[in-house]
């Protein structure tokens, strides 16, 4: 019987967030930073809103909303013709085997562009529930200054693999940029929100 814990549920907030296995990058070059992000399109945004993230050499972190159980179920449709309809206590299942395809997807290229071998990530991945508006904002603050507070950058602004540059730019993006602003009360709100220091409490309630 798989742990609720482990599932992820429609129209929910979550964190989702992992680190290399034995703290091994993850990223090497800006090819595999692409990639990565290459695979999440094709495998987890048809499922989710992505609200923030960010990449780093050993760790990455999402804050996404899980779509209605309606949209996930015709996803489940197209994607294996002939099936039967997903059943509503199947969803979460499906959710979570979609983030696993990623992953494997991604680590199988990874292992064969760097002649690598093993697990790449650790397991399993994991995911936090943002379970109100509070917790939210400081889910995507932390994500968008993870590059400061493990210092890589000074500036968060400065780090090229994060969502910060879809809010703060009007280039095309998959990001759920008017849904995350509505949630800081528009750019000037959410200007004044990341130029605050990261809440401790948020920091410390992470594993990693």
């Amino acid at each position: 019987m798989v742990s609720n814990d482990s599932l992820l549920f429609p129209e929910m907030y979550y964190h989702i967030y992992n680190h290399g296995n034995a703290s091994d990058n993850i990223f090497l070059n800006d090819d595999n930073y692409s990639y990565f992000l290459n695979r999440y399109a094709f495998f987890v945004n048809p499922l989710v809103d992505t609200l923030a993230y960010c990449l780093l050499p050993n760790h990455f972190h999402f804050v996404v909303h899980i779509k209605k159980e309606e949209e996930i179920c015709e996803l489940h449709a197209e994607k294996y013709p002939g099936k039967n309809e997903l059943s509503t206590d199947l969803i979460p299942s499906f959710i979570s085997q979609q983030f696993s395809n990623f992953f494997n997807a991604y680590s199988k290229a990874f292992n064969k562009a760097h002649n690598r071998k093993g697990k790449l990530f650790r397991l399993p991945f994991k995911r936090k529930l943002l379970d109100n508006d509070a917790y939210l904002l400081k889910a995507i603050h932390y994500v968008h200054a993870n590059p400061v507070h493990h210092g890589f950058v000074k500036n968060m602004h400065d780090w090229t693999f994060s969502s910060i540059h879809a809010y703060e730019t009007n280039g095309k993006t998959s990001i759920k940029k008017a849904q995350g602003l509505e949630l800081f009360d528009g750019i000037e709100g959410f200007r004044r929100y990341h130029k605050q220091p990261v809440d401790v409490r948020y920091k410390i309630d992470m594993d990693f």
